[in-house]
Formats: C-alpha cells, structure tokens, sequence
C-alpha cells in the first residue's frame, strides 16, 4: 500500500515554524498553526489557501475542529484560545481562562441536548471546561476548572476524549495519567 508514495503538493505557507496540522472533518481543508502566530486554511485538493485566521500574538500550540465541523479553535502561548466559525471565518469567542500557555484543546463528543464542551489544558497545571450551545455557537464567558493538588510548575501537557466523551483523560509533566469521567446528569419526576 505504501509502496508508491509521491507528494501531492508542496505549499511554503508560513513565515514560521508549522507546529500543528489538521484535518477538517470531511478531508477537504487542512488547517496549519504556525509561530508566525497564524492560523490557515488550506485545500486538500489544489493547495489554495483558503482563509488566515489571526488575532493572537503569541505562537500557536494546539488546534481543534468541532465534531460538527462548522469551529475550529486555536490556543497560544499568549494565555488565549480563539474561536472561529467555519462556515465565515469569522470569530466565534475569546477566552482567556488560563494563566499559563494552553497546550492542549479538545471538543468533547458527548452533547447534552444541545450543551457541548470544549477543554483546554494548560502550562497552569489547570484543564477548564468550556460550555457552548451547538445552535447559536454561544460560548460561557467563565470555565469550569480543575486543579488537582499536585507540587508547583506541574504542567498539563495532553488531553483526549474517549469515543463517546464521557472520559478525558490528560498526561502532565508530574508523570501522572489523570482520568476524568463525567456522570450523565437525569431529572427525576416525583
């Protein structure tokens, strides 16, 4: 299978460093985050830029696409995580929940109605939760965070969602796995 591999094409697209490359959800966009502290959106099948994404002011550190495909977000070592919708790219949020840079960002599988989450971890030792409305891509101004009691300069490094979302698990530079598991909430009728 991978006996006949030849580049498709060859793009020089950054001032800076690429440090993150994605794909969107249905394989016709890539998105690159450069040092150059952009944000680009280039065509699978020509290579054609199609959008820049800028506001931050710092490099970029992670990147992440909605399951819907309709946002990407895109953390710094500035502190900040921006939103864009992907239908204008236009800006959706811009969040500041952190004290440190964000390392990683993740949207969560699991939709409650229509209540989805976003997690950022961060070079803060914290991983904020993020509340948005997948109707009117409304984000909460204020993260739910989470701190766990660990010794000073602890960093978040990583997090992933199991298939599903109702696990998040995060690595950090204390050599600790955190598992984080989140209890479907029900109303009950008297």
């Amino acid at each position: 299978m991978y006996q006949h591999i030849r580049i498709h094409r060859r793009i020089l697209g950054h001032l800076a460093a690429v440090y993150y490359v994605a794909f969107d959800r249905t394989g016709h966009r890539i998105f690159t985050g450069s040092d150059d502290c952009l944000v680009k959106i280039w065509s699978t099948h020509n290579g054609r830029l199609l959008a820049t994404l800028q506001g931050h002011s710092a490099e970029i550190s992670d990147m992440a696409v909605n399951y819907e495909n309709t946002m990407i977000a895109a953390g710094s070592c500035d502190k900040m995580i921006r939103v864009w919708c992907l239908r204008t790219c236009a800006p959706v949020a811009v969040f500041q929940g952190h004290t440190g840079s964000i390392t990683s960002l993740q949207f969560s599988p699991m939709v409650k109605g229509s209540m989805c989450h976003m997690v950022s971890t961060g070079a803060d030792g914290t991983v904020c939760f993020w509340q948005w409305d997948a109707y009117s891509m409304k984000f909460s101004n204020w993260p739910v965070k989470f701190t766990e009691k660990y010794r000073p300069g602890v960093q978040m490094l990583r997090s992933s969602f199991r298939v599903g979302g109702t696990f998040l698990a995060t690595g950090s530079t204390d050599h600790v796995i955190r598992m984080v598991f989140f209890l479907a909430l029900k109303h009950l009728k008297k």
